[in-house]
């Protein structure tokens, strides 16, 4: 079981280069619906990735990116 690092992931979401990635993902029509990011995972919060936010059904879509991007 990998490890989720609460107080990295706090550290990760106040990062400017995250707060921008989230304000364009909004701006262009990108929806993630039960998955988190940035998360950091590992004793140091050594991997940043995704985590789910609530269950995900098997064949459940939960991240949308228009064609155009």
């Amino acid at each position: 079981m990998t490890y989720y690092n609460e107080e990295e992931t706090k550290k990760l979401k106040e990062l400017p280069k995250y707060k921008n990635f989230k304000r364009w993902c909004n701006d262009n029509g990108i929806v993630n619906t039960g998955v988190d990011f940035p998360v950091a995972f590992g004793l140091k919060g050594e991997l940043i990735g995704m985590a789910a936010s609530k269950d995900i059904a098997p064949c459940e879509a939960f991240l949308y990116v228009p064609w155009e991007i």
